[in-house]
């Protein structure tokens, strides 16, 4: 499926692809994986089923195994929130809202 308006975060060996939208508009919420050594593909669910609104046109980036997801759109909602991934445990943090 095609997409746009996602993050690409390289870190570790690794890409990660994190949001975006499709030709239908609709926001995607998962992590995606691409292992530089391997060329495989994986999906990252969350296992606590905690996880950020679906989005677009945000922010991200990585540091000590961890993804950092900033704002961004959701249906034409303005994100203001920062969420944390973790890598290794798959699990999600909801940090903070940036203040207004």
């Amino acid at each position: 499926m095609r997409r746009w308006a996602h993050t690409a975060v390289a870190y570790d060996g690794a890409m990660y692809i994190c949001g975006g939208c499709n030709e239908k508009g609709a926001n995607f919420k998962e992590v995606m994986q691409f292992g530089f050594n391997t060329y495989q593909w994986a999906v990252l669910k969350e296992v606590n089923n905690v996880h950020p609104s679906p989005r677009d046109s945000h922010a991200s980036f990585a540091h000590k195994n961890k993804l950092y997801l900033f704002g961004g759109t959701s249906s034409n909602t303005r994100l203001n929130d920062l969420w944390e991934f973790n890598i290794d445990k798959r699990m999600y943090l909801h940090c903070a809202a940036h203040p207004q």
